[in-house]
């Protein structure tokens, strides 16, 4: 049986602290960067550092910058612009001087501000660097040049080589020391805070707690290698091929991951995603037409649907990517002893970044009320530390398998059942089989699915026995029945339970046998779920499913694969 991978805390608040990181970076540094809005990058990093500090004082462990850059910058991949690669390199070099400067210095004022200027500093020492490695070492022989000539003419003593970059350099160590006193002001102000991490779970009930895998796909490396080169295609032709056979190529692409990735594009089907980025385009395209004079509105206008364009091949094409990283050859790879911490520790990320995401404000409200920015980041932070920390404790495997009603729910159960027995393995629990009359369902029945025993359970137009579900009533000796297939199974290791829904969500049915269930324990679990109640049955029990299946799209031989693979089982 595969052993669970555990995090530690370090590893865990490390892909917290990243996700808040990244969704400044992805929020405003493309929408920024493409307004071309002066010293963007350093608002950037001043408000990432600030973040790391303030956060230190809450969460004290060593080594969560470094942690959390690394983090940060694959993170940094999902956002809608096209240039992410300086960034990235920027993002894991700021942590990574911060990390270096409090472990020289201690994690203390003198550390966190040297470190804080430093990291600063580096936006400077990257740009000079950027540019020589672009241009050649010819771009120095001119600056050089050029320099040397004003100070020539100038008469002057002053080395004008040097003082330019000394007085950028003076600019860099003053932004970093107010940004490490201003992260230094907040994380003392929030370190013994009363966060209220509890107003998400709230938030939260109408929401999947973290991003669950539907179904199994026909992982293919060939696609692997498609996505990438095409979202490659995309940021690198813009500029080099005319719009129109852009946008087609664009629009082809795209229609080829809707087509082939149906399930997994189906959580970017939220309108409030698609209706930021609108809003971020036609800001755009307005700043364009009316700051930049050479530009019409019609030519804003298409600078704009550009980036739309842009932002929708990228959060779609990593997307994919992500999906076909679920394949077993890949996380093979990944799971190595060496790299299966930051594997799972970036899976938790990407888990966090859409919430927080919704978390970031606009720029006024970031500058004018800092605290209050922090506080709501670090409640949802404390809010994920504790979801993550109990799914940890979840030893057992859980699958649900979910669909409209009269789908084949029942039906894809007893498959998966019959088959799963045929291999060897020792399956129990519950399933329901429907009585038909004359086309009609009058009855059901519960199934062992253990020994195949069945007695009545639901009976229609009956006598009211005190126990009713719509034109149902229960029987009590069948619901006895099924609640001890249940407890029996819960002792092996495989356990299905069918036709979960509004009976046990208003305290009915397998109430009691899905609140104590042995998460505890390795166990794989299968549950059948109506999709209307998927969610509320989620909340209701606290699970954490590896995947969901739904029956439209997916076959039992999905799902017994999925239990062969836990179990490692060698037919």
């Amino acid at each position: 049986m595969p052993t669970k991978t555990t995090l530690n805390e370090q590893w865990i608040k490390a892909s917290i602290i990243g996700s808040m990181w990244a969704s400044v970076e992805i929020v405003w540094g493309s929408f920024l960067h493409n307004l071309r809005v002066p010293l963007s990058g350093h608002i950037l990093t001043a408000i990432g550092l600030i973040i790391l500090i303030s956060a230190s004082y809450r969460w004290k462990e060593k080594g969560l910058f470094w942690r959390a850059g690394i983090i940060c910058a694959l993170l940094k991949t999902m956002s809608p612009s096209a240039v992410i690669f300086g960034p990235m390199i920027a993002i894991l070099c700021e942590a990574l001087l911060l990390e270096a400067s409090v472990r020289l210095l201690g994690k203390n004022r003198i550390g966190l501000i040297i470190g804080a200027i430093l990291a600063m500093s580096w936006n400077l020492v990257q740009a000079i660097f950027s540019k020589i490695i672009a241009y050649g070492y010819n771009l120095v022989k001119l600056y050089e040049s050029i320099m040397l000539y004003a100070q020539k003419q100038l008469h002057t003593d002053i080395d004008l080589v040097w003082a330019p970059i000394v007085l950028l350099l003076v600019v860099y160590v003053l932004l970093g020391l107010g940004t490490a006193i201003a992260g230094i002001f907040i994380g003392q102000r929030l370190e013994s805070s009363d966060l209220k991490p509890q107003m998400f779970a709230e938030k939260n009930n109408n929401n999947l707690p973290f991003a669950a895998k539907y179904s199994q796909f026909p992982f293919a490396t060939a696609w692997l290698i498609f996505d990438i080169l095409a979202i490659v295609a995309v940021l690198t032709t813009a500029n080099f091929i005319p719009l129109e056979f852009w946008f087609g190529l664009s629009i082809a692409i795209v229609a080829s991951w809707i087509m082939h990735y149906k399930s997994a594009l189906r959580r970017l089907a939220q309108p409030r995603l698609w209706i930021s980025f609108f809003i971020i385009t036609v800001i755009a395209a307005v700043s364009f037409s009316r700051f930049q004079g050479n530009i019409s509105l019609w030519e804003g206008a298409l600078i704009g649907l550009e980036m739309n364009v842009r932002a929708i091949v990228v959060v779609i094409g990593f997307s994919v990517i992500g999906t076909e990283l679920y394949s077993p050859k890949v996380k093979k790879i990944f799971q190595r002893e060496s790299l299966v911490s930051l594997y799972t520790a970036l899976d938790l990320s990407v888990e966090s970044l859409p919430n927080m995401i919704t978390l970031v404000p606009n720029l006024k409200k970031i500058f004018s009320n800092p605290i209050d920015i922090v506080r709501n980041f670090l409640s949802y932070a404390e809010y994920r530390m504790h979801e993550i920390e109990a799914r940890q404790h979840q030893l057992a495997s859980i699958a649900i398998v979910t669909g409209e009603k009269g789908s084949g729910k029942t039906r894809f159960m007893s498959e998966t059942a019959t088959e799963l027995k045929k291999r060897g393995f020792d399956v129990g629990g519950v399933y329901t089989r429907k009585i038909i009359d004359n086309g009609e369902i009058t009855a059901y029945s519960a199934v062992n699915i253990s020994n195949c025993e069945e007695r009545s359970f639901l009976k229609k137009n009956s006598e009211d026995l005190g126990l009713r579900i719509g034109a149902f009533s229960i029987d009590p000796e069948g619901l006895e029945f099924g609640r001890k297939a249940i407890a029996h199974a819960s002792q092996a290791n495989l356990l299905m339970i069918d036709e979960i829904g509004k009976l046990e969500l208003d305290g009915g049915g397998w109430y009691d046998e899905l609140r104590s269930l042995p998460l505890e324990k390795e166990l794989f679990i299968i549950l059948s779920v109506r999709l209307e109640f998927l969610y509320d049955v989620i909340h209701k029990w606290n699970l954490y499913p590896s995947v969901i299946y739904n029956v439209s799209e997916s076959k039992p031989e999905k799902l017994i694969s999925e239990i062969e693979s836990y179990f490692e089982y060698e037919k």
